[in-house]
């Protein structure tokens, strides 16, 4: 947990950061160079924008395996909690393309990717954002629940309006001797939402930690 809290920090500085660095200046606004944005909007706003987001979701539907010490059937897979953070440039008034990095949390293991991304804009406010990539995820698979990490796909797909926040689905498919698959459903918080939530759920953290470590618990 603690790393947990150390890397909500450093995201939230990083952006913090950046959403001061990349306000346009005057000059440029007059030159007619759209800038880059913390709140995405398409062009002519935005010329492209930092994507920041916190996403959850569980699954839906998933594989299972069954195990020799008892007759339950387990999911190979578990919910999650990523943060995905990077670029996406308007390509026209109604599409972007970038990618994001992303890092999180899968059950009891970790979750770490990188993702192509399109953005397709319904609207001022309203966006479809479509991604695809590798992620190496926590997969249950063996015989006596142990786990491990896999190399995996992933794609999803997420509606937003205003960019406050998402709905979200998502596919992952991790080959391999036990094939592995699942299909998420879950929200997203964006832009000023995430860095507000991830804020949060670091104090919550630490909090926990420290009543944890008063023995209050």
């Amino acid at each position: 947990m603690t790393r947990i809290t150390a890397v909500l920090i450093g995201l939230c500085v990083i952006c913090a950061t950046a959403n001061a660095q990349i306000t346009p200046d005057a000059p440029s606004v007059q030159r007619g160079k759209p800038p880059t944005c913390f709140r995405p909007k398409p062009l002519p706003r935005c010329g492209g924008f930092i994507v920041f987001e916190m996403e959850a979701a569980t699954p839906i539907v998933s594989t299972t395996f069954a195990t020799t010490i008892t007759p339950q059937r387990f999911q190979n897979v578990e919910r999650y909690l990523l943060w995905q953070l990077g670029y996406v440039h308007n390509q026209d008034p109604r599409r972007g393309y970038g990618f994001t990095i992303e890092g999180g949390v899968s059950g009891s293991g970790g979750r770490l990717g990188i993702e192509a991304r399109q953005r397709r804009w319904l609207g001022p406010s309203a966006s479809l954002d479509v991604s695809a990539g590798v992620v190496s995820m926590k997969v249950s698979d063996s015989q006596v629940l142990n786990d491990n990490s896999r190399a995996a796909f992933t794609s999803a797909a997420s509606l937003s309006v205003k960019d406050f926040g998402a709905l979200t689905t998502r596919v992952d498919f991790a080959p391999g001797a036990h094939t592995a698959a699942a299909v998420y459903g879950g929200g997203q918080l964006r832009s000023t939402t995430a860095i507000v939530g991830s804020v949060l759920l670091g104090v919550l953290a630490g909090v926990l930690i420290y009543a944890l470590s008063q023995g209050d618990f």
